[in-house]
């Protein structure tokens, strides 16, 4: 893991194509041509780390989002959910 977030600043061949490509279109819209350099193309990529207090992933908020978006496809479809004991509703 600690390799990918190492690479993740190192271009390949095909990125600084693209980051040449990328500054030889800028110069065409710059007053000073000189200016737009391959390096100033580079995306720089940092790695963001979830605070330690953070409770999005805990079981009972995700079993709540799975609900929740499951009554949303239900009645975008036009499907009630199924209660249990409930029997199908037959289509004409």
């Amino acid at each position: 893991m600690q390799w990918i977030s190492d690479e993740w600043n190192v271009p390949s061949r095909s990125d600084w194509y693209q980051m040449q490509t990328a500054a030889e279109v800028r110069r065409q819209y710059l007053k000073d041509p000189g200016s737009a350099t391959a390096d100033k193309m580079k995306i720089k990529f940092e790695s963001v780390k979830q605070p330690s207090g953070d409770k999005r992933d805990t079981p009972q908020l995700t079993q709540a989002n799975v609900e929740r978006s499951k009554g949303m496809w239900m009645a975008g479809l036009g499907m009630g959910i199924k209660k249990p004991g409930s029997k199908p509703k037959r289509i004409p």
